[in-house]
């Protein structure tokens, strides 16, 4: 019997469909604190999108 190849090899990567923006990124900081009684934890990924973002623009 011989192994089927289909579906061996990972798939590639796709990229993001769009770029993150500044508004999606404070939709996310929103849902965040609401979760956390209106803070958001220091060192979150919310931060790192934050810069992210920051940099993108310049």
């Amino acid at each position: 019997m011989t192994k089927s190849t289909r579906g061996a090899a990972p798939a590639p990567r796709s990229s993001a469909k769009s770029p993150t923006t500044p508004a999606a990124v404070a939709r996310v900081q929103g849902a965040v604190a609401r979760q956390n009684g209106g803070g958001v934890p220091k060192g979150s990924y919310v931060g790192r999108m934050q810069n992210t973002v920051a940099k993108a623009g310049k």
